[in-house]
């Protein structure tokens, strides 16, 4: 009698989980299906792959968005660390569409993401 083998544990972020809770329902469930697969296979293919302080860190582009995520094979679990919008390198646009005019974006120089900030577009942001 073999033991079915048993899916890493998905551990994910405070910050993707609240991006996750303001997505549409269709989004949601692609990403769900994205977490399942990937709980259940943490070898699939991703997009990028750097190594800090010996553990690999994974970049995946599902959809318009990109996931950074850590996998732990000791621990058998998966930290889900980070989610972006996917930056469109021609134009400066959120992919799938122009970002709203007042919303603050800090670029990374390598993804091309838009990583999300807690604070209002405020006389600071004018200026630029």
């Amino acid at each position: 009698m073999s033991a079915a083998i048993q899916p890493y544990k998905l551990l994910v972020h405070e910050m993707v989980y609240e991006t996750l809770a303001g997505s549409n329902r269709a989004e949601r469930a692609a990403l769900f299906r994205f977490f399942r697969r990937l709980g259940n296979n943490p070898f699939m293919p991703h997009d990028h792959q750097e190594t800090v302080e010996n553990f690999p860190l994974v970049f995946k582009l599902v959809g318009p968005r990109l996931f950074l995520y850590r996998v732990d094979h000791v621990l058998r679990e998966i930290r889900v660390l980070m989610t972006a919008m996917r930056i469109e390198p021609d134009t400066g646009n959120v992919a799938g569409g122009p970002r709203p005019a007042d919303a603050p974006i800090h670029r990374s120089p390598t993804t091309h993401a838009a990583f999300p900030t807690k604070h209002k577009a405020g006389k600071e942001d004018a200026k630029e």
